[in-house]
């Protein structure tokens, strides 16, 4: 519909930081319940027009329709605060911080296909890693 109508369309890639070390210093049990809590909290965040799942361990994307990079980036901007500034509460033990890295592309002469537009996600999630995690990084724009 991007390319039929030209109309802005982003996708944004979310990952959580250092996943890894919850599982194994609280357990695969606590990991589930921060992936279930993550979940829910970006749920409650996209609009109803938007495409949110999971993708990979744990990844999660959101496709925005009518919404260009900009825009994306202030409903995950929303997004990081909530994470990095609500504890999630896990079976067993005190409840515990995480943040999220997140990379932004939108669809357009260099993402005009769904691979370039995952493959530039992708990049600027890597770009956020590297740029120290719980941050967001748009494509493009990653110094």
């Amino acid at each position: 519909r991007a390319q039929r109508y030209r109309t802005p369309l982003s996708l944004v890639m979310a990952d959580l930081d250092h996943f890894k070390q919850i599982n194994d210093r609280y357990g695969h049990p606590a990991g589930d319940a921060v992936l279930r809590s993550v979940s829910a909290r970006l749920l409650s965040m996209v609009r109803a027009t938007d495409t949110a799942g999971r993708y990979g361990g744990e990844e999660f994307l959101v496709i925005q329709s009518q919404n260009g990079a900009r825009g994306a980036a202030i409903m995950s901007e929303r997004l990081r605060i909530l994470i990095e500034e609500e504890p999630i509460e896990i079976p067993a033990g005190p409840p515990i911080r995480v943040t999220l890295s997140i990379g932004i592309a939108e669809y357009g002469p260099d993402a005009d296909n769904p691979e370039l537009l995952l493959a530039a996600a992708d990049r600027a999630l890597y770009a956020a890693k590297q740029e120290g995690r719980n941050r967001i990084v748009i494509a493009g724009e990653q110094g």
